[in-house]
């Protein structure tokens, strides 16, 4: 046991910036389970730590993704902020419309195929057949996210399942396990967001 703390200090110690984000990351989405504003700005730190670490290793559709983690959390906060700003009270989870969602998925389909694709034959991206179906899943996710729909955490499971495999193979081991911890939360977040819509169904009934 104590060889394995000194490891994982050793680690830490030689990849601070790494592990900044794991923590930025972990709190985030602890937050958003909870459906806490605090959870965008540490979204906003999260990505800007990810954008430079993915530059670095040239991941290039993490590097991508993550830039528009940082447009959407400034989003997302917008939209949460504005509806209680508005006097409408809080933005509630609700499920995602049938078409809705067949827009998204097929859109998904369309941008894996075509990323992944044009980035093996055309840049050094490395790993892009794990990379981009992660990225555009995330892109998906993050959307219903900030409208706070339900679905959002079934493409965060898939998401989260995909990274591990990613960041084992490029060896980024804090979010290894951060992603990793990230699979039993994104269950939990969507429990706890769908008891939510009872209790609101209840109170409005």
């Amino acid at each position: 046991m104590n060889e394995i703390l000194h490891n994982i200090t050793a680690y830490a110690s030689a990849n601070q910036l790494e592990a900044s984000g794991a923590i930025a990351g972990l709190a985030c989405v602890g937050l958003l389970i909870r459906q806490s504003m605090w959870n965008w700005p540490l979204g906003i730190i999260y990505a800007a730590i990810s954008v430079y670490l993915f530059w670095q290793q040239h991941i290039l559709g993490q590097l991508a993704l993550n830039a528009y983690f940082l447009v959407m959390n400034l989003y997302g906060w917008y939209a949460w902020l504005q509806r209680g700003e508005a006097g409408e009270g809080p933005l509630v989870v609700t499920r995602t419309a049938a078409r809705t969602m067949a827009w998204v998925l097929g859109l998904s389909l369309i941008g894996v195929v075509l990323l992944a694709t044009g980035f093996h034959q055309f840049t050094d991206s490395q790993f892009p057949f794990i990379d981009f179906p992660v990225t555009v899943l995330s892109v998906g996710a993050m959307w219903l996210q900030a409208r706070k729909k339900l679905e959002s955490w079934t493409f965060w499971f898939i998401v989260n399942v995909a990274s591990v495999v990613l960041f084992v193979v490029s060896e980024n081991y804090f979010y290894v396990l951060l992603y990793g911890v990230y699979v039993p939360m994104a269950i939990e977040g969507h429990l706890a967001w769908r008891r939510t819509m009872h209790v609101e169904a209840l109170v409005t009934a």
